[in-house]
């Protein structure tokens, strides 16, 4: 349409050069005509190049929900992790859109993108790819779930350019990630298992493409991790007690204020497990104060809500007390605990011991 109005202001144009002779008046109003087409050409030229202009927009990511993310240029969709400088985004898709099916499948590879800014600058395929992280270089991990329903799973690990520098295989399926903002180092949380991984974190080496070591920790799974590099020092943080502490070699560094954040905070099944490991840890040679110390908890552990409503743990709580009393020598206080436990649960394996120690009270 701008060609149009350019063409039709030179013929008012003309008009009027060949008017200026004839009546000013009417001269005046050609050139009128002809400077407002021109006007208006341009401006339906500069609206014609604004939608040229926008095109590159439609194609940046478009956050979601808070939790999702599109990429229209490649037509991606899914969750997606940002790294803490901001400038990458990593976004992945447990899903086959050729057949249609997400989550568990057997077969149809997700997919997963890096994004730079605004631009796409790697792509590629897992099985099922969930959980990334991404560093402030670009360095990513992601975790992926693996086809079928068996106990397994695998971590990632790639650098901004998409060269894949770790590739760790798990016979867990896998709880969460973790990543250091450098990029080089990482964890991965294994769910439970029969095999050797099965409740495991596991420590990486990025740089060297290695693992450096794999436990059970202490502080049990964690919701997400603090990395310090100067430190060497990695943080387990949980919502109700707060972070612990793991040296880079795997060390727990926080064992006395887990303890006693567990007695503070804990429910009461971490109350009792608190007591487990004392007995565990002192073979039948606790002190006096020790013992009444445990026996104590063990109380505020019955009187908690979930051991209070769950028969078997509170009839093995009383178990456990029983035993404390029985070690003390104060067998007619054993005798009680262990009467209530099998009022309980009569398979808490008691009858025979309170039927000796009825014998010899």
């Amino acid at each position: 349409m701008h060609i149009v109005a350019y063409f039709l202001a030179a013929i008012f144009l003309l008009s009027a050069i060949g008017a200026v002779g004839k009546s000013a008046g009417i001269a005046l109003v050609f050139m009128a005509f002809s400077a407002g087409l021109i006007w208006w050409g341009r401006t339906r030229n500069k609206k014609h190049h604004s939608v040229k202009v926008r095109d590159p927009e439609k194609s940046k990511p478009r956050k979601i929900f808070d939790s999702m993310i599109e990429l229209p240029s490649i037509g991606m969709f899914g969750p997606y992790a940002e790294s803490q400088n901001g400038e990458y985004t990593l976004v992945w898709s447990d899903s086959d859109p050729s057949a249609g099916v997400g989550g568990y499948r057997e077969r149809g590879h997700g997919s997963y993108a890096l994004v730079h800014n605004d631009a796409v600058v790697c792509t590629g395929k897992l099985e099922r790819p969930n959980d990334g992280k991404v560093a402030n270089n670009g360095t990513f991990v992601i975790a992926d779930w693996c086809f079928g329903g068996s106990l397994k799973s695998r971590l990632h690990g790639f650098l901004s350019s998409g060269q894949q520098i770790l590739r760790s295989e798990f016979s867990a399926n896998m709880f969460n990630t973790g990543l250091s903002n450098t990029g080089e180092y990482a964890v991965a949380q294994l769910a439970s298992s029969p095999t050797e991984d099965g409740g495991c974190l596991a420590f990486f080496n990025l740089s060297e493409g290695k693992l450096l070591w794999k436990k059970v920790p202490e502080t049990g799974w964690a919701e997400s991790y603090r990395f310090d590099d100067e430190r060497y020092k990695i943080g387990l943080v949980y919502k109700r007690f707060g972070t612990y502490e793991y040296s880079y070699e795997g060390e727990f560094r926080d064992a006395e204020r887990w303890e006693q954040d567990r007695i503070r905070y804990g429910s009461g099944y971490d109350l009792l497990a608190v007591c487990r490991e004392k007995l565990e840890d002192s073979i039948g040679e606790l002190s006096i104060e020790e013992s009444n110390k445990l026996l104590e908890i063990i109380d505020r552990a019955i009187a908690k809500k979930d051991v209070r409503d769950d028969t078997g743990t509170n009839a093995r709580a009383l178990r456990m007390a029983g035993e404390i009393h029985e070690m003390l020598g104060e067998l007619h206080l054993a005798i009680e605990k262990y009467e209530r436990a099998l009022s309980l649960d009569p398979k808490v394996g008691v009858k025979r011991k309170l039927q000796k120690l009825k014998k010899n009270a």
